[in-house]
């Protein structure tokens, strides 16, 4: 019988994986693609989810659209982040400029 002792470093791998493919996806958001192509390739698996992603996430043990979810959070907090209306400086408490 495998125990959870067995298994755990190998599912932390494939979480681990998971996560560096998010990174990377979001560093193609905001750099663009490195010279080896890796951030576009993370950017079209989670933008265009394929059988990497459906194979990444069973052996990691987690649900695809769990992880897809999480990388729209992040983009989405990446977006507002960078954006000219968000930031120091940039809110007002009353209608006078």
């Amino acid at each position: 019988m495998v125990s959870l002792e067995d298994i755990g470093p190998e599912l932390s791998l494939w979480g681990a994986v998971l996560a560096q493919l998010i990174e990377d996806a979001l560093d193609f958001e905001r750099h663009g693609d490195d010279r080896h192509g890796y951030r576009l390739e993370a950017h079209l698996e989670l933008n265009r989810p394929g059988t990497m992603l459906h194979r990444l996430c069973g052996l990691a043990g987690v649900d695809r659209d769990t992880v897809l979810a999480a990388y729209q959070r992040r983009l989405k907090g990446y977006a507002v982040a960078k954006s000219p209306t968000f930031g120091p400086g940039t809110a007002r408490l009353s209608s006078q400029p």
